[in-house]
């Protein structure tokens, strides 16, 4: 799986591009709070565009990925925010417990904490599931899985310091984010629709019913989706090499900061080096 509050937005309205502003809780990085900006730029419907940005330093190779015509036929401002690294997938260490915790405060503190849950982002997410047959009610995406935990005092889960950094950014983001051990990842990937009778294990879970759900898939077939992402890739302890993939229903606008925000999370609390960032759209 995988910031700011949010404005009186009305339902329908679209994602505009975004400026970070850091915030910190006691000098520790907290949450990135989007500032919506008018009068950003447009992707057209249906145009392909890739744009690559190495944040620190270039990886030994970048996976190829895609965005398939199936997929964008029915969902056109598909786009995708991708991030390499290499990492230190350790447990949670007390700086980055703190700034969970810092994130979960500032939800649940707010007057109405359930508003986020109408956020343009979590809209958007759930109009695409919608365009692609899945109920959006019973297929949540990851991002508003997390926030309907935290809302409810659960919390955000601690695992390791990689999968806690992609948690922490898709909170903040509203936008789901797949994550995936490199090394167990064959070929190029594309983000497609779900196939009649595709399923996989996905983590912690039962066999996931794929058919129709955002999902991502190598050579070997489907592997993670906007959803819960399966166990074959998943990652875990010894895992050193990920990709960590933002998925935006609603154009590119923003996914080049949050790419930045995971970057530098990803420095901060799992060692990473060597961190590629492109956007796919």
């Amino acid at each position: 799986m995988p910031g700011g509050t949010r404005n009186a937005e009305s339902p329908d309205e679209r994602l505009a591009p975004v400026r970070l502003a850091a915030a910190t809780h006691n000098g520790v990085p907290g949450m990135m709070s989007p500032i919506l900006e008018p009068g950003g730029r447009r992707n057209h419907a249906g145009k392909r565009k890739e744009h690559r940005a190495g944040a620190h330093g270039s990886a030994t190779s970048v996976k190829e990925m895609r965005i398939s015509k199936e997929l964008r036929d029915k969902c056109a401002r598909a786009a995708l925010g991708c991030v390499e690294a290499e990492v230190e997938a350790v447990a949670t260490r007390a700086e980055l417990d703190q700034a969970l915790r810092a994130c979960e405060e500032r939800i649940v503190k707010l007057g109405d904490p359930r508003a986020i849950l109408e956020a343009p982002a979590i809209l958007a997410t759930r109009s695409g599931y919608k365009a692609l047959g899945k109920d959006p009610a019973r297929y949540r995406g990851s991002a508003e899985a997390l926030l309907r935990r935290v809302i409810a005092g659960k919390g955000l889960p601690r695992i390791n310091s990689v999968v806690d950094v992609i948690n922490l950014v898709s909170v903040e983001s509203r936008l789901p984010i797949g994550l995936y051990d490199l090394d167990r990842v064959e070929g190029a990937v594309e983000f497609r629709p779900g196939r009649p009778g595709e399923t996989y294990k996905g983590i912690g879970k039962y066999d996931l019913n794929l058919e129709g759900l955002p999902l991502f898939a190598d050579a070997r077939g489907a592997h993670g989706s906007a959803t819960s992402d399966s166990e074959r890739t998943m990652v875990s302890e010894t895992t050193r090499r990920v990709l960590a993939v933002i998925v935006s229903f609603a154009g590119a606008s923003g996914l080049e900061q949050w790419n930045q925000r995971l970057s530098e999370l990803l420095t901060v609390h799992a060692a990473g080096k060597s961190i590629e960032t492109r956007v796919v759209s």
